[in-house]
């Protein structure tokens, strides 16, 4: 809800707001279990890149915790 807030203050020209909510939106993610969860989830994603190998991304499917494990899975195959 807060990204859209922000989406929404950026289209009508207010930076302020759109930053203040992104900010709160940030905060909020790295204080709560399923913020952790989101943002270990990004992270785990973001590591996979057109030049991870299939042999990288077992190892990174078989490391990653049962949380991350489909969504990094699901990156793979794109």
């Amino acid at each position: 809800m807060l990204s859209t807030l922000a989406e929404q203050a950026a289209a009508a020209g207010d930076q302020r707001a759109a930053m203040a909510y992104a900010g709160l939106h940030d905060q909020l993610l790295s204080m709560t279990t399923f913020g952790q969860r989101m943002l270990a989830r990004q992270a785990a994603a973001d590591s996979i890149t057109p030049q991870t190998t299939r042999e990288e991304l077992l190892e990174k499917v078989i490391a990653a915790s049962e949380d991350e494990r489909l969504p990094t899975s699901l990156m793979g195959a794109r």
